[in-house]
């Protein structure tokens, strides 16, 4: 981020979906430690690269980026 603003939308790979979907964002070295929500029209899968909205102080999984 640049000086401290926030991305209205960040892309990740979903690393984990067991308890919930971790995700690794595009230039950080280790996969986050929150699990994030996502849309009912997608069902995350490990690997997965995903287009992410910031919405009330979190990030929601949009979809998988093809």
């Amino acid at each position: 981020m640049n000086n401290g603003e926030k991305r209205l939308f960040r892309l990740a790979t979903v690393t984990s979906t067991s308890g919930g979907v971790s995700v690794q964002f595009d230039g950080e070295t280790a996969p986050s430690a929150k699990k994030y929500k996502h849309l009912s029209s997608y069902i995350p899968a490990v690997g997965d690269r995903v287009l992410m909205a910031e919405i009330a102080g979190t990030y929601v999984i949009l979809g998988k980026v093809v």
